[in-house]
């Protein structure tokens, strides 16, 4: 009767032990799972806001310049073409301005000014320009490509067309830096190793962390493609540079400029992976609990069979 009553109670314990761990087994590998999604959703949630926080500020830096072209078209000197005033006044913008490398205006008839001066070839007209072209074609403020100067800088172009009596008589231009806005750029960190990037509306990257990336043709990649055929804001899963990476984006209306938040996913595994061990410790410590309790209560279940195989080994 003592085989049977400790039979029993493995029939009892055996099965009761092992739902236990298989429970507790699924809920540390469910635990693990929701920590990582947890991390990556939080950490899209951040990579979105940083971008669309990033675009603000480029917009407010690009219409700083914009209210200033405006302010300038309007000026006196400029559309009564007074060289020896349009001189003085764009010296005193330029030279109190950092970011304006130029400033010049180029009329119907040809003439053009500038500073700082430079001097040009005898064959040079204004109108034959790409941001007289651009300015002239424009309903409001043109926004040029993007160049490299000689010094390295990457410049862009703004224009406005300058009007005397509701005639076009020229288009007013300035070449602004973009060091301000790389250097923001720059200073993004997202997670362990991700980063922040520019690219223009031809496709080429003009703000990056590695600076040999600057200037890269990206038109040939899958993401770069993805993101064109995406709205103006929003997220995509890739895989870059061999891992598996979120990117944000969002497109600057401005300028046609994509704006990128890269977070890699490793970074959110290994953070996860912190969680393992006292994830383990715990769950081992839970199944030594479930032993212990499952034990007592498979004895007190058996007490009675035994107390029977007892009295029933009295009687006989």
């Amino acid at each position: 009767m003592n085989f049977i009553r400790q039979s029993v109670e493995r029939q009892i314990l055996v099965p009761f032990i092992t739902l236990i761990v298989i429970a507790i087994v699924i809920s540390a590998i469910i635990s693990y799972q929701i920590s990582v999604k947890t991390m990556v959703d939080d950490s899209s949630k951040d990579t979105m806001n940083r971008i669309k926080d990033t675009n603000e500020a480029f917009n407010d830096f690009f219409q700083t310049y914009e209210k200033s072209l405006h302010v300038l078209s309007k000026r006196e000197e400029v559309v009564n073409m007074d060289e020896e005033e349009i001189h003085r006044i764009f010296k005193l913008f330029v030279e109190a301005t950092p970011e304006v490398t130029d400033l010049y205006f180029g009329t119907e008839q040809g003439e053009y000014y500038m500073y700082p001066e430079v001097e040009l070839t005898d064959d040079f007209d204004p109108r034959d320009r790409p941001w007289y072209l651009e300015g002239i074609k424009s309903d409001s403020i043109a926004w040029t490509n993007i160049y490299q100067s000689i010094t390295g800088d990457h410049i862009i172009s703004i224009a406005s067309k300058v009007f005397n009596e509701g005639q076009i008589i020229g288009v007013i231009s300035m070449d602004i830096s973009l060091s301000t806005l790389v250097a923001m750029i720059d200073s993004i960190n997202i997670g362990d190793t991700g980063y922040a990037t520019v690219i223009d509306r031809n496709g080429k990257i003009i703000a990056h962390p590695m600076q040999e990336q600057i200037g890269s043709d990206i038109t040939h990649l899958t993401y770069y493609n993805e993101i064109e055929k995406e709205n103006r804001v929003g997220m995509i899963s890739h895989n870059l540079d061999n891992q598996d990476a979120l990117i944000g984006f969002i497109k600057n209306e401005k300028t046609g400029w994509s704006i990128l938040g890269i977070v890699f996913v490793n970074d959110f595994k290994q953070k996860a992976e912190a969680i393992i061990m006292p994830l383990i410790i715990s769950s081992f410590l839970l199944i030594l609990v479930s032993i212990f309790v499952s034990t007592i209560i498979s004895r007190r279940i058996t007490k009675p069979l035994k107390e029977i195989a007892h009295t029933h080994e009295k009687s006989c």
